[in-house]
C-alpha cells in the first residue's frame, strides 16, 4: 500500500464525520468509527449491528421512508444536501447535516457515499434560543399591554374605574390565554372574600354570582398562602394535596383545571387577589408572566383604592356640601323668618298708621286683607261684614281669584263655614275639606246652599258662589270680635290641602283683631260723627234761628218807619224798600237753610248746585257778603248721597270761616263736573293767613278734612296774607 493510500485510510478512519459507503442496494460496504459512535449515541442500537452487508435503512428505524427518498435521489445521480435533517429513533430526536452523492467506477454507478455529522446540540440550542426570544417578545408585549392599561387608569374618572378594570381583565385574560379572569376583595377583618369583577372567555360560564361572602376559614389552605403574600400557582387542580381537599372540590365544581392567584396588597396589607382560571385545558404560567401579573394586581388594587378614596372624598364633599346646604337653608329659613317677621311688623305698623290716620274704612279693610293675603300666602282672602239688624254677612274686602259676583252674595249668620264661625265666635280650621266625613260635608253644604238660596234672588251669583266653594280644599276662618261685639269674619282659602301652623293661626288672629279694631273704630267714629253732626246741626239751627230772628226784627223796624220815610223822601224810602226786600229774601233763604238742617234728607233730594245757590243766598242775607256761585259741566248730574252731603257741609263750613275770620267782600263758589270727577272750590278775597302757622284742625279745617277723607276726596287749602284763601276739594264719582 502506497503512502498516499495509507494517508487516505487514516483520514477515513479519523474523520469526525460519519462516512458510509453504500452499494446500490443501500447496504454498508465500508464505514468509519465515527459512524459507529453516532449510531451508539443517538439510536441506542447495538454497535454490532453496524457491519458490512447491513442495510443502512435498518440503522434508521422509523425513518426508512424519508432516508430512502434521499438515497434514491443520489442513485439517480444527484448530490443531495440536507441541513438539520430530523431523525426520531426510539423517541429520541436528533438533527443532522449530510451529503449523499453517487459513487462511480469507470463511469459505472457502483453505490453511494454518505457523509453526515450531528448538529443536534446546535439545533436544540437554536430552538431554546428561539423559545427564549419568543418568551422575551411575549414578556415585552405583555409589559407594553400593562403599561398601556396602567396609563389608561391615570386620568380615568372614578365612575369609569370599574369599566376600565373589566377591560383590563379581558385584555390580560385574552393575552395569557386564560378562560376566566377575576378580582376578589377581602373583608376588613379578612374573614370573608367576594368576587367584585369577572371576565369569561366565550363559552365559559360566569361564577361571580356564587362567589360572594365566601368564608376564608372554609378555604383555609389557599387563603392562608394568599394572606401571607404568597402566589398560588396550581397547574393541575387534580393533583392538589390532601389538605387542599376543600379547594379541590370548589375548583372542580367551577370546571377549573389550572389556576393562578396573585395577592393584591395595599399599604402593606393583603386586601384581595387577582386570579386566572384555565377551564378548557391545563395551563402553566411562566415566571415572567407571574411577575407581571403581580404588578397588574398592584395596579388594579391601586385603581380600586383610588376609586374608593375618591368615592370617600366625594362622599365627604357631598356630606360637607349637604351640611353647608342645610346650614345655608337654615340661614335662609332664618332670614326668611326674619324677613317674614319684619314684613309682619311692617304690615301691622302700616295698619296701625292707617288706623291712627283715620283712613276711610273700605281702604283700611282692603289694606288689612292685602297684608294678610301676602303674609299668609293664601289663594283667596275674604273679609265678611256682619249686619246686625238683618243678621247677614256680605264681603267687604276681597283678595284672590274669586268671581267678582261673590262680593254681592249675602250669607246668613250661623250657616256655612264663615257664618258658623261668626255665630260661635270660634276659629274654624279645615286642613282638607275632602278628608272630612263625606256625608257630613254634603249635608253641611246642602244646608248652607239651601239657606243661601232662600236669601238670594239672582241665580247667577249663587252659581258663582257654588263654584268658589267647591274649588278650595283648605279653609282658615276667624271671627272679628272686639270687646265682646261680633263685627264679621275673616276667611283664608287655599286650593290645596295644608296644615296650619300655630304661627300662621296666630298671625291670622292678629289680622282678625286689627280688622275688628278697624270696624270698632269706624263704628265709634260714625257715632261720634253723628253726635258731632247733631251738635253742628243744632248750632247751625240756633245760629240760623238767631239770624232769622234778627233779620225779621230788622225788617219789622224798617217796615214800621218806611211810610213816614217815604212821605218825607221817596228816594230814601225806595232805598229802604230795597233793603226791606233784601232782608225778606235773606230771611227766606235762612228759613230754607234752617229747614235743611232740621230735615237732612232734603240735602240728597236736590241737586248740589241748587243747594249751593240756596246756601249762598242765606249767607248773603245774613252777612251782606257778595257770593257768586259758578257751575261748570253737567249741573244736572246726580252725585252719590254721601259725596253730595260732604261737599255741601264743606262749602258751608268754608263760608262760615269766611264770614267769621276772612273780612272778605266777595266769595266765589265754583262747582266743576268732569267725567269721573267733581271739584268744589271756595275762593275769597279776604285778608288770608300764613298756612304754616295755623294748626291743621284750626278754623274748621279738621272737620273739612275729615269729611273729605270719608268720601276719599283730596282737599287742598292755599292762603297768603292779604291775598285771600282758596279751598279745593277733588273727589272721584
Amino acid at each position: 500500500m502506497s503512502e498516499q493510500q495509507h494517508m487516505l485510510e487514516i483520514f477515513f478512519d479519523q474523520m469526525p464525520m460519519g462516512i458510509a459507503l453504500l452499494d446500490c442496494d443501500l447496504r454498508l460496504r465500508r464505514f468509519n468509527p465515527t459512524l459507529i459512535e453516532f449510531v451508539r449515541r443517538y439510536s441506542s442500537l447495538p454497535t454490532e449491528q453496524v457491519r458490512q452487508g447491513t442495510s443502512f435503512l435498518d440503522l434508521l428505524p422509523g425513518n426508512e421512508a424519508s432516508a430512502r427518498a434521499i438515497f434514491l435521489r443520489a442513485l439517480a445521480g444527484e448530490t443531495v444536501y440536507q441541513e438539520a435533517f430530523p431523525l426520531t429513533i426510539n423517541g429520541r430526536v436528533s438533527y443532522w447535516d449530510s451529503v449523499s452523492a453517487p459513487l462511480y467506477h469507470e463511469a459505472t454507478l457502483v453505490g453511494i457515499v454518505h457523509v453526515t455529522t450531528s448538529v443536534t446540540e446546535r439545533v436544540l440550542a437554536e430552538h431554546e434560543l428561539q423559545k427564549t426570544l419568543d418568551r422575551l417578545r411575549h414578556h415585552v408585549t405583555f409589559e407594553q399591554i400593562i403599561t398601556t392599561l396602567s396609563n389608561s387608569f391615570i386620568n380615568r374618572p372614578p365612575d369609569q374605574i370599574d369599566h376600565g378594570i373589566r377591560q383590563a381583565l379581558q385584555t390580560i385574560g385574552t393575552f395569557t390565554q386564560a378562560d376566566r379572569a377575576y378580582i376578589f376583595l377581602y373583608s376588613d377583618d379578612a374573614t370573608s372574600l367576594s368576587c367584585i369583577q369577572e371576565w369569561c372567555a366565550e363559552g365559559i360560564e360566569a361564577q361571580i354570582h356564587r362567589l360572594q361572602g365566601l368564608s376564608t376559614a372554609d378555604l383555609a389552605w389557599s387563603n392562608q398562602q394568599l394572606l401571607q403574600r404568597q402566589i398560588l400557582h396550581i397547574p393541575w387542580v387534580d393533583q392538589l394535596p390532601p389538605e387542599a381537599a376543600v379547594e379541590q372540590r370548589e375548583f372542580t365544581s367551577q370546571g377549573i383545571k389550572s389556576l393562578l392567584a396573585v395577592p393584591m396588597t395595599y399599604q402593606e396589607r393583603v386586601v384581595g387577589l387577582l386570579g386566572f382560571d384555565a377551564v378548557r385545558h391545563e395551563k402553566t404560567w411562566a415566571e415572567l408572566d407571574i411577575s407581571v401579573l403581580h404588578v397588574v394586581g398592584e395596579m388594579l388594587i391601586n385603581a380600586l383604592e383610588h376609586k374608593r378614596s375618591r368615592a370617600a372624598l366625594y362622599e365627604a364633599n357631598r356630606l360637607l356640601e349637604q351640611r353647608v346646604a342645610e346650614r345655608t337653608y337654615e340661614l335662609e329659613q332664618r332670614n326668611q323668618e326674619l324677613e317674614r317677621r319684619r314684613q309682619v311688623a311692617e304690615g301691622l305698623r302700616e295698619i296701625l298708621v292707617r288706623l291712627n290716620a283715620e283712613h276711610a274704612l273700605p281702604q283700611l279693610l282692603d289694606a288689612i286683607v292685602a297684608q294678610a293675603d301676602q303674609l299668609l300666602a293664601s289663594d283667596a282672602v275674604a273679609l265678611y261684614l256682619l249686619h246686625e239688624e238683618q243678621q247677614t254677612l256680605t264681603i267687604q274686602a276681597l283678595r284672590g281669584d274669586l268671581p267678582p259676583e261673590v262680593r254681592q252674595v249675602t250669607l246668613p249668620s250661623g250657616v256655612g263655614t264663615i257664618g258658623r264661625v261668626v255665630a260661635s265666635r270660634q276659629i274654624m280650621i279645615v286642613p282638607d275639606v275632602r278628608q272630612l266625613n263625606i256625608r257630613t260635608v254634603e249635608q253641611a253644604q246642602a244646608e248652607s246652599l239651601a239657606a243661601i238660596e232662600s236669601v238670594l234672588v239672582d241665580p247667577a251669583r249663587l252659581e258663582a258662589l257654588k263654584a268658589a266653594l267647591y274649588r278650595f280644599r283648605a279653609v282658615l276662618a276667624l271671627p272679628l270680635v272686639a270687646q265682646d261685639v261680633a263685627y264679621g269674619g275673616l276667611a283664608f282659602y287655599y286650593c290645596e290641602p295644608r296644615t296650619f301652623t300655630d304661627e300662621e293661626i296666630n298671625l291670622a288672629s292678629l289680622f282678625a283683631d286689627q280688622a275688628a279694631l278697624a270696624l270698632q273704630n269706624a263704628r265709634l267714629r260714625d257715632k261720634a260723627e253723628q253726635i258731632a253732626v247733631m251738635a253742628e246741626r243744632n248750632r247751625l239751627a240756633r245760629e240760623l234761628h238767631d239770624a232769622v230772628t234778627q233779620t225779621l226784627f230788622s225788617a219789622s223796624l224798617i217796615a214800621d218807619v218806611l211810610p213816614r220815610i217815604w212821605e218825607r223822601d221817596p228816594v230814601v224810602g225806595e232805598a229802604k224798600l230795597a233793603e226791606l226786600r233784601e232782608l225778606t229774601r235773606g230771611a227766606l233763604a235762612e228759613m230754607r237753610t234752617l229747614l235743611l238742617e232740621l230735615r237732612p234728607a232734603t240735602l240728597t233730594e236736590s241737586n248740589l248746585d241748587e243747594l249751593l245757590h240756596q246756601l249762598a243766598a242765606a249767607f248773603v242775607g245774613r252777612s251782606r257778603l257778595q257770593i257768586t256761585v259758578e257751575v261748570e259741566g253737567e249741573a244736572e248730574q246726580r252725585l252719590p248721597p254721601e259725596i253730595q252731603v260732604a261737599l255741601y257741609r264743606i262749602a258751608q263750613e268754608a263760608l262760615n270761616n269766611v264770614v267769621k275770620h276772612a273780612s272778605a267782600s266777595h266769595v266765589v263758589l265754583t262747582l266743576t263736573f268732569t267725567p269721573g270727577h267733581v271739584v268744589l272750590t271756595v275762593q275769597d278775597d279776604g285778608r288770608g293767613f300764613d298756612a304754616t302757622t295755623v294748626r291743621s284742625h284750626s278754623l274748621g279745617l279738621g272737620i273739612m278734612r275729615e269729611r273729605a277723607a270719608k268720601i276719599g276726596a283730596r282737599l287742598e287749602m292755599t292762603s297768603r296774607i292779604g291775598m285771600g284763601t282758596r279751598i279745593a276739594v277733588d273727589v272721584l264719582t
